[in-house]
């Protein structure tokens, strides 16, 4: 264990520093966030939605081979808007028409009510106005446009995984700490490089200190679009989306950066103090 808490160190003191590209169109029409670890789909429902019904096809939605998709967050959308560009979402990477206005949120607006007699807070919802930019509520009955969103990990199955984190950078040859933050004896895990389509067949080799912990060395193909999924039993847990590299240095953190607290978050996970 020393010598990996020592080998995990250097890899990151003595590699240049990261860059990533922010946006990675896939070829099955969905656009990667290395910045955030989320997969939109590429273009919106090619019909306006009132909230209730965005909320729903997105949840219905089979595409890209894949069915957990959702609509966004306020959170999540605003992380696409680009106040650079004068059209505040880039329409080279989302197939999103100039004439689109806005586009809905799947956050409910919680703030005091305004108006003469004074309206429901709850039957507003956000979203992003394509005019000026901004997050904005509008009544949940009226129509916006729909992108959906999938990535990250559902916290209600049980078990949480910790590490490795969203958007971190994880060259192939190196060690990558796996957490998870309940007790599982006899986990098996696997990986995706396609954002969760194919698992494949062979679990990834490698020791397991303890009941929430896994250390691998990273082997196989590049991709924008890991994930992790730990098997107990009938149940799966999975995590992501993360990179695998080739070359570039190891952003634990999922900061973009190589800094002290990769190293130190590195030491934390090695040691066990999560």
């Amino acid at each position: 264990m020393v010598r990996k808490i020592m080998l995990f160190c250097l890899l990151i003191l003595f590699t240049p520093g990261l860059v990533l590209a922010a946006f990675v169109v896939n070829t099955d029409n969905t656009v990667t966030d290395t910045s955030t670890g989320l997969m939109w789909k590429a273009a919106p429902a090619t019909t306006l939605k009132d909230w209730e019904g965005a909320v729903l096809s997105c949840e219905a939605l089979e595409f890209a081979g894949h069915t957990d998709w959702r609509l966004p967050s306020r959170n999540e959308l605003h992380s696409i808007v680009d106040y650079n560009n004068s059209k505040f979402i880039d329409r080279n990477t989302f197939s999103i028409s100039d004439d689109a206005e806005s586009v809905w949120t799947s956050t409910t607006y919680t703030g005091p009510p305004v108006g003469d007699p004074p309206d429901v807070p709850e039957a507003k919802a956000w979203f992003v106005n394509l005019t000026n930019g901004g997050i904005e509520a509008k009544e949940k009955s009226e129509e916006c446009y729909v992108l959906a969103v999938r990535g990250g990990q559902v916290t209600e199955t049980g078990v949480v995984i910790t590490y490795p984190k969203q958007t971190s950078v994880w060259p192939v040859g190196n060690l990558m700490p796996i957490v998870w933050d309940k007790a599982i004896n006899g986990a098996v895990l696997y990986v995706s490089r396609d954002g969760g389509k194919t698992w494949g067949d062979d679990p990834v080799e490698g020791e397991s200190p303890s009941n929430t912990t896994f250390l691998w060395t990273v082997t196989g193909d590049e991709s924008y679009n890991c994930m992790l999924k730990v098997v107990d039993g009938e149940n799966e847990y999975t995590q992501g989306l993360f990179s695998i590299t080739g070359s570039y240095p190891i952003d634990a953190t999922g900061d973009g950066q190589i800094d002290l607290g990769d190293i130190i978050k590195g030491l934390q996970v090695l040691a066990g103090d999560r």
